[in-house]
This record gives structure tokens, sequence and C-alpha cells, in this order.
């Protein structure tokens, strides 16, 4: 994706779910706010719908140039390019199979 977007609450600036409705509608909602909306996919893509942040999100590891995130880690609220993506999954595994090793 050359321009990413992030969808954001109106109202909390929460990260919305998402649901598809058909090929043209999805569904947005917010629990935090306990609102519902059904937004049209171009409006989405063309940065016309109110759900659409306007903020640009960079990639939150060290890179020599600012390098765009597309990739969103809810766990650990982080923002990310797809290759600190790959090594935090393995980071991410790695320390999970070792904690179980310390637990048995």
């Amino acid at each position: 994706m050359e321009n990413p977007f992030y969808l954001m609450c109106i109202k909390c600036g929460n990260y919305p779910k998402i649901n598809k409705k058909d090929n043209e509608i999805i569904t947005i909602s917010c629990d935090k706010c306990n609102i519902t909306s059904n937004e049209n996919i171009k409006s989405i893509i063309n940065y016309s719908s109110k759900w659409v942040s306007n903020a640009i999100y960079y990639c939150c590891s060290k890179h020599d140039e600012k390098i765009h995130a597309n990739i969103y880690c809810k766990s650990h609220n982080l923002f990310m390019c797809n290759y600190c993506m790959k090594i935090h999954q393995d980071k991410d595994s790695f320390f999970a199979k070792k904690k179980k090793l310390f637990i048995i």
C-alpha cells in the first residue's frame, strides 16, 4: 500500500472493529463508545470517511530514514513496517516459548 491509513473511532480515537457487510459496504464499530456505522469502502480508500485517521504513523524502530508503518501490534501498542513486524513476531514467539520452558 502506497499511502497507509488507519481507522480510528470518531469520538475516542480507539481502534474500531471492522466487519465486511458486502462488496461495497463495511460496518465499523467502537466497543468503547458503543457506536456503529456503515461506510462505503470507496470513502475509506479516498480518505473521505470520518473514521479514517489523518495521522501518519512511522515505524517505531530505528531506521536511517522515516518509514511508514503499515502494521499495528495491538498487544504491544507498536506501529511497525513489514520488516520490523517479522522481527517482532519472531521475538514474541521466542519469548513465549522461553516463558513456557521456565514454567515447566
